[in-house]
């Protein structure tokens, strides 16, 4: 749950544009990130310009380099949102989706907005795949358990996962390939 085992698989899918991607090298440190595969995962990054959200800079400088969140391979590279992910032949597994927390400061109409941007990107490139992702409610018990503290809730609000096609089995939302 804390260290992986395993090299991560190779990603091969198209990144549309304002993704960046690099692995997982989180280090294991408290708070602990749950770790939900053996192999190692990659790290898509939605990321926004200086032009588009200036009103993000300042904030987004302070996290670069933190050692429990990740940054863009690019310095001008603004980090709006993360998604934790583990390709397989016919799956992919989605660790965690969720937006930088300094995206707060925008309306919640906005964060909703830029939420199913982020869905609608994954779904383009891992549509033709089974997707599989843990409810919030178990990533924040895994957490608990880890750290003896909750987590706020993973952006997997079931309007959004039931208009995408997902079907919550037990803890874990799942869409069929199409």
């Amino acid at each position: 749950m804390y260290e992986y085992s395993d090299p991560s698989n190779q990603l091969k899918v198209k990144l549309p544009s304002g993704i960046d991607t690099i692995l997982d090298t989180l280090p294991v440190l408290y708070p602990y990130v749950p770790r939900i595969c053996k192999e190692q995962g990659h790290m898509l990054i939605w990321y926004g310009t200086h032009e588009a959200d200036s009103d993000l800079i300042l904030d987004c400088l302070a996290a670069k380099n933190e050692p429990q969140w990740i940054s863009a391979s690019q310095e001008w590279m603004i980090e709006k949102g993360v998604a934790l992910v583990y390709p397989y032949e016919d799956e992919v597994i989605l660790g965690t989706v969720k937006y930088a927390g300094y995206l707060k400061k925008r309306s919640n109409v906005e964060i909703r907005e830029f939420i199913r941007h982020m869905w609608k990107d994954l779904l383009t490139m891992f549509g033709d795949k089974k997707i599989i992702c843990p409810t919030g409610s178990y990533l924040e018990e895994l957490h608990v358990k880890m750290n003896n503290y909750k987590i706020p809730r993973e952006t997997y609000h079931w309007k959004i996962m039931k208009q995408n096609g997902f079907v919550k089995r037990s803890n874990y939302w799942i869409r069929e390939s199409t």
